[in-house]
């Protein structure tokens, strides 16, 4: 019996494919919620009859994205230059992603 259990759990993950974790867990969790917040209350303030559903995938796709790309230092490093840039990319990346590019610019 106790081979029928092994021989039935090796098959069962036999074809499990692990995926590769997106984020390696470098952002703290107060650093992830502050970019959320940020991003959030700029486009309630800019953009206030945006619907709260669309706001959140847009917030959720920019700290998402930021935290593919750059490292906790670094987002509390970029210069005036550097977060406009930053910006621009996310909105291009984000916004065309939800199809609402030209709706919405921050």
């Amino acid at each position: 019996m106790r081979g029928i259990l092994i021989c039935f759990f090796s098959l069962s993950f036999a074809g499990t494919v692990v995926a590769k974790p997106v984020f390696n867990g470098n952002f703290p969790t107060n650093q992830i919620r502050e970019l959320w917040q940020i991003c959030s209350i700029t486009y309630q303030y800019k953009v206030p009859q945006m619907a709260e559903p669309l706001r959140w995938l847009i917030c959720d796709c920019y700290v998402d994205t930021i935290r593919e790309d750059l490292s906790p230092e670094k987002v509390v490093e970029l210069n005036y230059e550097e977060a406009k840039e930053l910006s621009a990319r996310l909105i291009n990346e984000c916004n065309t992603k939800l199809g609402k590019k030209q709706e919405i610019q921050t």
